[in-house]
């Protein structure tokens, strides 16, 4: 899995922001969105796991006649 931060402002919101591959670039990225909306918080959020299941395979067994 590679590494991603993502900026969240602490408010609801209806989409997951812009995935950054480095830090600082996250960190200049939160920056500038609080410099825009000032008195709000943002979070700076890095992946450290993922999970995912398989969906198992359709077999088919012969029938008789």
């Amino acid at each position: 899995m590679e590494t991603f931060f993502i900026v969240m402002k602490d408010q609801a919101q209806p989409y997951m922001g812009k995935r950054h591959q480095s830090e600082i670039n996250a960190r200049l990225e939160a920056e500038r969105l609080a410099r825009k909306e000032v008195g709000y918080k943002f979070f700076l959020m890095k992946a450290v796991a993922c999970v995912s299941v398989e969906t198992p395979p359709v077999t088919w067994d012969k029938g008789e006649g």
